[in-house]
């Protein structure tokens, strides 16, 4: 009986670290709008590259540069900052999630901070299981 007990108590442990918080469901959702307003985007092209279809779409660019800002992946300069993007995806993927989507896709920078994101986004699509989206 104890055991059971324990096991359930872990499972729940474990569902509720891969889940977002309402607050930061909200806060995500807000700033994909905000992002969405401030680049132009379609909302279809948007839309598409969460499936791996990632049009070579400058506003699609400057949306991914947004949001991946407002998360904190890269700074104004379009430097990453992989302590956080670690600690975001650990969060919700897991330790091993984290650490080969963030080495594999912050190997080198692009030339500018929406071209890096839009790497970025395409590289967590490419290399994670889940196709861990940016956006």
């Amino acid at each position: 009986m104890k055991f059971i007990i324990v096991a359930c108590v872990c499972l729940a442990v474990a569902v509720q670290a891969h889940i977002l918080t309402e607050e930061q469901m909200e806060k995500l959702k807000t700033y994909k709008m905000e992002c969405i307003t401030s680049s132009g985007v379609d909302v279809e092209v948007v839309e598409k590259s969460k499936k791996g279809e990632f049009a070579e779409d400058p506003k699609l660019k400057e949306f991914l540069f947004c949001v991946a800002k407002k998360v904190g992946f890269l700074n104004e300069d379009g430097d990453y900052q992989v302590d956080v993007m670690k600690a975001k995806i650990t969060a919700k993927h897991g330790q091993e999630a984290a650490d080969n989507v963030v080495v594999a896709c912050t190997e080198k920078k692009e030339a500018s901070g929406a071209e890096t994101s839009y790497a970025l986004a395409k590289c967590f699509y490419e290399k994670s299981k889940e196709h861990i989206p940016l956006a």
